[in-house]
């Protein structure tokens, strides 16, 4: 009966670790994905600076508020 439940509780141990693992891929992947979505983002605002320059500055301020 007790090696029964040692092996028991080998098995659940088992589950819970793959179970981790696979939480830990998950989480690192979002990761990628938010960082990817901030760098385009980053990217695509800097196509704000040359209406700036371009004396528009009403423009820009107000997309900025949009966009905030």
């Amino acid at each position: 009966m007790t090696n029964e439940l040692i092996e028991r509780s080998h098995k659940r141990h088992e589950f819970a670790d793959a179970a981790l693992i696979v939480t830990t891929i998950t989480l690192v992947v979002s990761l990628v994905i938010a960082v990817t979505a901030v760098s385009i983002g980053i990217a695509r605002a800097d196509t704000l600076v040359p209406i700036a320059d371009g004396g528009q500055e009403i423009f820009a301020a107000l997309v900025g508020a949009i966009f905030s």
